[in-house]
């Protein structure tokens, strides 16, 4: 969204210090080319930007974590369509957890992007899938985030309320 008084005034109404915009404070990066991938986080650091990236597949999500100067990774929870008999297909592993934790990047969850979900049982098994991939972050030690990226004000939602999401989520038995 653009830059507006009354945003930033619902936003420090709903508890949040700051409110970044796009292109403004921070810089969301997509696709799966990884040269594009590469120099889109090189300008944006260059420019002195916070560089988020939306993972597609895993080859650009440990790409993401290896090579670039990407600060958040979110999205990894939409990787796969579908999950295994066993266990949740979530494309983050211990691999890809020792490498975000070396290269100290961020894991993050998007809360709009679980608010468009329609069906009820994929949101059941995308829930189940950021409980696996927080299990992996505190284990290996890697940082996690969820946020607002929102595109309309009416997704917006309070710190304390994503605050309770997040423990409900871990503590749940999903």
């Amino acid at each position: 969204m653009k830059e507006n008084k009354e945003l930033i005034n619902i936003s420090s109404e709903f508890g949040y210090d700051k409110t970044l915009f796009l292109d403004k404070d921070f810089v969301l990066i997509e696709g799966d080319d990884c040269k594009q991938l590469l120099k889109k986080s090189n300008k944006a650091s260059k420019d002195g930007l916070l560089c988020v990236a939306r993972a597609k597949d895993e080859k650009s999500l440990r790409f993401l974590l290896e090579h670039t100067k990407v600060s958040i990774v979110f999205g990894i929870e939409n990787i796969h369509y579908k999950d295994s008999v066993h266990y949740p297909r979530t494309g983050f592993d211990q691999v890809l957890a020792k490498i975000a934790a070396e290269n100290c990047k961020v894991i993050g969850f998007s809360f709009s992007d679980i608010l468009e979900i329609d069906d009820n049982f994929k949101r059941g098994m995308i829930l189940n899938r950021i409980k696996y991939i927080i299990k992996f972050c505190k284990k290996y030690g890697v940082s996690y985030y969820l946020f607002n990226l929102s595109s309309n004000i009416d997704e917006i939602r309070s710190r304390k309320d994503l605050e309770s999401f997040l423990r409900f989520v871990v503590k749940s038995k999903i």
